[in-house]
């Protein structure tokens, strides 16, 4: 139990920076919309794009840190790289909006079928990696019982008081 709350204490430990990053980026970019002064929505729409890069690094650099020989690792990493390109399309979308090349509508269609296409994408990457990583745990487990049979045949076999007769 003590060493699953410490794993759970150094999970908080590592996650508090993103957290505060992300929930940094949605403020900053939230009171830009709602804020009268032009400005002022510029330099918090600017703070955001930076809280934004930063918890985009942070999360690549988990996926990095990970085992890259782990059968899920190219798809955790595919999924970090998919949901950076639609948010940079997401801020494309915006700037183009707010300097009104890109009707309301169509930032709105552009949205909507990214949101979709990113949830649908990672819905599947979790699926895909969660079933590997239990399929490796299962395979791990099942070359332990192999190894450990072995061991014990050869055992009975070494220490056999009666001859043992095989038959081919």
């Amino acid at each position: 139990v003590a060493h699953r709350q410490q794993g759970v204490r150094a999970m908080a430990q590592r996650m508090w920076p993103n957290l505060l990053a992300t929930v940094s980026y949605i403020s900053a970019s939230w009171v830009a919309q709602v804020t009268p002064a032009d400005k002022a929505g510029y330099v918090l729409m600017f703070l955001s794009f930076m809280s934004y890069t930063a918890a985009a690094v942070d999360q690549m650099n988990v996926v990095m840190s990970s085992d890259r020989s782990a059968l899920g690792f190219r798809f955790k990493a595919g999924s970090v790289i998919v949901k950076e390109l639609i948010f940079v399309g997401y801020a494309a979308a915006y700037l183009l909006g707010v300097a009104n090349l890109l009707s309301p509508l169509s930032e709105q269609v552009f949205y909507t079928i990214g949101d979709v296409l990113l949830k649908v994408i990672q819905a599947a990457v979790l699926v895909v990696v969660r079933n590997w990583e239990e399929l490796a745990m299962m395979c791990a487990a099942m070359d332990r019982s192999i190894a450990v049979g072995k061991e014990d045949m050869s055992r009975v076999f070494r220490h056999a008081s009666a001859p043992i007769i095989t038959m081919t």
